[in-house]
Order: C-alpha cells, then sequence, then structure tokens
C-alpha cells in the first residue's frame, strides 16, 4: 500500500484490519509520500466500517527493518520490487493509483506484479482487468472470482475484491501458485514484450520530428 493516501487504500487497510489479516499480512501505509494525500477517511469508506479508526501511517510488526528496499526511504523507491518480502509472502494486494472515474492507468505496482511473477487481486478503477488483458496479459479468473473487475459502483467493487483476498487466505498457497504458475511466466515474457512493442511505438512516433 506503500504511496500516497488515497480512499481505496483506506479501505484496503481498514478491510485488513477487520478481517484479522492485517497480522498475517506485510502492509505498510506510510505518509512518506507528498502530495495528493487525502487528510481523512472519505465518509462513504467509513460507512463500511461503523466504529473503526484508521490506522496511519502504518508499518506492519512483520516487516524486518532488513527487508526495506533502501535504508532511505522516499518516493524513488516506488519502482524498486521488494524481493525480500516477496519471498516471504505468497500474493499482492494490487491497489493501483487511480481507485476511481474512468482512467486507465498502469503504474509500477502492476509492473512489479508482472516482472516478479506475483498472483495479485486489484483494487482501482472498473474494468482495468479487462484493460490489462486486451494488452495480452493474463489475469486469474481460472483461479478467483474477477468479477469484480465488472462493478461500476467503487465501494462494491473493492468489497467484491476483498473478498477474494479472504478467500485465497484460507486456500492451500501451494497448490494455489502451482495453479498460477503458468500465467505467471505468461505475464513474465508478455511484460518484456510489451516493454519492446511500446519503445517501438515510441521510436516511430518521434523520430520523424527529429528530420
Amino acid at each position: 500500500l506503500c504511496g500516497k493516501r488515497r480512499e481505496h487504500r483506506d479501505y484496503v487497510m481498514l478491510s485488513l484490519e477487520q478481517s484479522g489479516l492485517l497480522d498475517q499480512s506485510i502492509a505498510t501505509y506510510r505518509d512518506i509520500f507528498v502530495g495528493g494525500n487525502i487528510t481523512q477517511t472519505p465518509q462513504r469508506v467509513l460507512d463500511e466500517f461503523p466504529g473503526q479508526t484508521l490506522t496511519w501511517p502504518y508499518v506492519s510488526p512483520n516487516l524486518n527493518p532488513a527487508w526495506e528496499v533502501r535504508e532511505n526511504l522516499d518516493n524513488s523507491i516506488s519502482s524498486i520490487e521488494p524481493w525480500e518480502i516477496y519471498n516471504r509472502t505468497y500474493y499482492s494486494i494490487l491497489v493501483e493509483t487511480l481507485g476511481t472515474g474512468n482512467c486507465y492507468l498502469m503504474a509500477e505496482k502492476i509492473g512489479k506484479c508482472l516482472h516478479a511473477r506475483r498472483l495479485f487481486v486489484h483494487f482501482g478503477v472498473a474494468h482495468w482487468l479487462k484493460k490489462l488483458r486486451s494488452f495480452g496479459f493474463q489475469t486469474f479468473d481460472s483461479i478467483i472470482d474477477e468479477s469484480y473487475d465488472s462493478i461500476e459502483d467503487d465501494i462494491k467493487r473493492w468489497r467484491a475484491a476483498f473478498e477474494q483476498v479472504q478467500w485465497l487466505s484460507q486456500q492451500n498457497h501451494t497448490e494455489v501458485l502451482l495453479k498460477a504458475k503458468r500465467i505467471l511466466d505468461h505475464n513474465h515474457r508478455r511484460l518484456y514484450e510489451f516493454r519492446k512493442e511500446k519503445f517501438e511505438e515510441m521510436r516511430l512516433m518521434i523520430e520523424p520530428h527529429l528530420r
């Protein structure tokens, strides 16, 4: 959850705490990222968690400081994969930059999941997974219920997504990851292909203007 404080991130943190999964996770929700922060949890999120207060900033007691990606933490760590944390966890909660609206954005968060072969549940805008698949990536609808992606209402979508987080927490993780391996390997390869394609598109767009 490392990043600027936003509505859908508050929702995920409150869900983790309410469900008891926060104690089983390695989650950080820091206040070191400047710009665009919300100052208090929106009412529509609070309505989902009556009587509950968001703990923010938050650093999981399960996080050994030795696993941090850098001694000094600032905005520049966003694109660095936390390998020590990945090696000690089974899945990722992918909380993208945007959680509401209809703007599609692929930020560094999905890039890290694809490169590191992570099975993820996405929290963000509607139809985000559908768009990701249109780029040739695969998602996990053969393993979890990804119908949450088509829910237009933000709260209902995040609620349905978190149900999949809870479901995954109760499974045999070795069996789930074995089933996901083909998808994870495909996405890792596709990421490099996608990068090459986009560089070529940029070259073709820029070169005519350099002559």
